[in-house]
């Protein structure tokens, strides 16, 4: 039996037998026009005679009769001829003309076992109940509509479906009027980018209706490693073991879930505790518990929402608990659960004489929707020496050489600090790093640097990222030499970055152009040159398989404890191809072209417990350039490089990693010398990953930490 209620009425939820027992009887002069069996005879609309007065029409039938007028509007043109009180039938009409103008309540069709219609307006199914409620899929023992108070009640096994999201609970109340209600004992799966497109329950949803058996089905399939984030403080991304599809997202968009209670809201859902896990099996090897947790949409916006969260904790295998204070997720303003690290253990060489700890301080909001985070620190390195070595002497230049001083207590302490937030539409982002609170080193021991970004349309090129910047002492991470700093500098840049595969084939490019003013040491002294510079830069990398050592029907993702994804072992060719032309104030200017190819070895699986990953890649590189550039930073002098890259994994989760690249021309003054050494520790695991790193040439380390993000078709049963 279905019962089907139309955007006009909430209160015809009828099966289709019931309707066909409701017209009126031949004999007006007794018709009755609800059937005794739906138990609404106290709502009866009787006439003993078309002869006699009408009876009274009491508020209740009133009420009825008005909701349900399109159920009997052809039936109503007879019953009009004998009816007297026009005015009140057309009291009548009116109302319903009015309650036309109104939004629909629900979309509702139901499927069940059983249907019945009880007391007080109560319209209950029961077994193997099946609702589908404006395009979301309600499952569920059974399911209670009282049409007067407006209220849904699902009972037992309740399943919901929505957009990209899936919930399961064992209790649903929900008020249409006020788009208020509760959930018991909920499990569920979210998806954060599509959180707005499904943010109220009942509200009207972009779902489709076919995807419901797709959803249903128990067992996560198709499983693949899309995105997720690297914590702050920790390592470069090329030290991950294995990189995602969207390492630049620094997001994690897919979660699952559980609650004892979610109260939903009109503008978002609120819960006491709710613990979430990026693992897409158990039992899981990482979550976070979170509490007083509010996912509250924008007044002023309803597709933007913020997910919050009190107070949390980072579990790690159900054995190491890490607080991590108030979060945040959204998609606007302040972003994501990055900030997971309470405490901060790292190495710091140029700036901070060695070993320093620091503690994450809760972000504090700002107006106009800033936010500030702080991370005082104690330089332990420092303060135990009672020495630095990393500053120049007093009342000398910047780019002086640096001395040995003893230290007060002033030099022992340190501060990052960040604030994030919007300008005119543009996302504003302002980065302080303090190494030393002396009033006579402050200068040469603070760096600053503040960045608005944009991305827009141009003609058929989509998200073309613009930037406008400037910097005090700040490094220049795109230029060739990568150690060097800036002392000042002011400009704005242009980027556009694509991932495509053509067949075997995957590419990546990036094209870059800017102009900006750059106070830098020259390249023929000691000195301080103020230039400006235009610059154009563009990439390509590329990966090509040349022997698979596996069929491709086994690259299916195969559940592994220490795995986020299948490794596909095999030979693979890399090559890339860089070009940059930089112009300068001064007519000067310098012009290269690099091109390196070589070999990438992948073996093993990581599903083994000892010796079962191994990766080599081998990339010899070649640079022609013509022109010099005045500044030192600039000055391309690597002319042909060679770099290594090793992965080992050793046993459980330990796997080793190094990073190494040489200059390899004879004829340069560095010949021999290394431009990158970096060295890691990695406990790597399915849903997270933990290192100990240290990069030699920039004299800098410390601890990391990453999760990972899947996607996934089907579900898992409650962790």
């Amino acid at each position: 039996m279905a019962a089907i209620v139309s955007n006009k009425l909430l209160t015809g939820l009828f099966s289709v037998s019931n309707l066909l027992c409701f017209p009126f009887c031949e004999s007006v002069a007794s018709a009755s026009l609800l059937n005794s069996s739906s138990n609404f005879s106290h709502q009866s609309l009787e006439f003993a005679n078309i002869y006699e007065e009408p009876k009274t029409l009491e508020q209740t039938d009133y009420l009825y009769f008005s909701e349900n007028i399109d159920f009997f509007q052809e039936d109503l043109n007879i019953f009009a001829k004998y009816y007297t009180s026009s005015n009140l039938l057309a009291e009548v009409l009116e109302t319903q003309k009015e309650k036309e103008k109104k939004p629909a309540l629900v979309d509702l069709q139901i499927n069940a076992d059983s249907q019945s219609w009880q007391e007080n307006n109560i319209f209950v199914a029961e077994g193997n109940v099946n609702a589908l409620i404006n395009g979301a899929n309600i499952k569920a023992d059974k399911i209670e509509i009282n049409q007067l108070r407006k209220t849904i009640t699902a009972i037992g096994n309740v399943v919901f479906v929505t957009g990209k999201h899936y919930l399961q609970a064992s209790f649903l109340k929900y008020d249409l009027e006020k788009k208020e209600g509760r959930l018991d004992d909920v499990y569920g799966i979210i998806d954060i980018k599509f959180l707005p497109e499904n943010f109220n329950l009942l509200e009207y949803s972009k779902s489709n209706p076919n995807e419901y058996q797709e959803k249903m089905e128990s067992g996560v399939r198709g499983l693949e490693l899309k995105d997720g984030f690297i914590l702050e403080g920790s390592f470069d991304p090329e030290m991950k073991i294995l990189t995602n599809d969207e390492s630049k997202s620094n997001s994690i968009n897919k979660w699952r879930f559980k609650a004892a209670n979610i109260w939903i809201k009109k503008n978002g859902w609120k819960a006491k505790e709710v613990s979430f896990t990026n693992d897409p099996f158990n039992p899981v090897q990482s979550r976070i518990d979170a509490y007083l947790v509010e996912l509250i949409a924008s007044e002023e916006d309803p597709g933007k929402y913020m997910l919050t969260a009190k107070k949390s904790f980072l579990i790690i295998e159900d054995n190491l608990k890490l607080p991590m204070g108030n979060r945040e997720v959204s998609n606007f303003g302040s972003s994501g659960w990055k900030r997971l690290q309470k405490w901060i253990l790292a190495i710091d060489s140029r700036d901070r004489d060695g070993v320093y700890i620091g503690r994450q301080i809760n972000p504090i909001k700002l107006p106009k929707n800033f936010t500030l985070s702080l991370q005082p620190q104690y330089l332990l390195e420092r303060a135990s020496k009672g020495t630095t070595h990393v500053y120049p002497k007093e009342n000398t230049s910047v780019n002086s050489e640096k001395v040995t001083t003893k230290t007060s207590p002033e030099d022992h302490f340190g501060l990052e600090a960040e604030i994030k937030g919007k300008t005119l539409g543009w996302d504003t982002k302002i980065n302080t790093d303090i190494s030393t609170f002396h009033n006579k080193r402050f200068a040469n021991g603070s760096r600053h640097y503040i960045d608005f970004t944009k991305r827009f349309d141009f003609l058929n090129i989509k998200e073309i990222e613009t930037s406008l910047f400037g910097g005090y002492r700040y490094q220049m991470f795109d230029s060739s030499v990568g150690s060097d700093e800036i002392y000042t500098a002011y400009g704005f840049n242009l980027k556009k970055e694509l991932s495509t595969k053509i067949g075997n084939l995957d590419s990546e490019y990036y094209i870059k152009s800017g102009l900006a003013k750059y106070q830098s040491e020259s390249k023929d002294s000691d000195n301080l040159i103020d230039l400006w510079r235009l610059n154009f830069n563009t990439g390509f990398d590329f990966r090509f398989p040349l022997s698979s050592f596996q069929k491709k029907d086994n690259l299916e993702y195969i559940r592994s404890q220490y795995s986020p994804k299948e490794i596909s072992s095999g030979l693979y060719l890399n090559s890339i191809l860089r070009s940059s032309y930089f112009l300068y104030e001064d007519t000067n200017y310098q012009s290269t072209i690099t091109f390196g190819i070589g070999p990438e070895l992948t073996l093993g699986k990581l599903k083994r417990d000892y010796f079962d990953f191994t990766e080599v890649s081998i990339l010899p590189t070649l640079t022609k350039k013509l022109g010099e550039s005045p500044f030192e930073f600039d000055n391309k002098t690597d002319l042909i490089t060679l770099k290594l890259e090793f992965s080992q994994h050793l046993f459980g989760p330990i796997v080793i990693k190094t990073i190494n690249e040489w200059n390899i021309d004879s004829r340069s003054d560095d010949y021999g010398k290394s431009t990158i050494a970096k060295s890691a520790i990695i406990l790597q695991r399915r849903a997270y990953q933990l290192g100990l790193f240290y990069d030699l040439e920039n004299q800098s380390g410390g601890i990391s930490f990453s999760l990972n993000g899947f996607n996934y078709k089907g579900k898992s049963e409650p962790f």
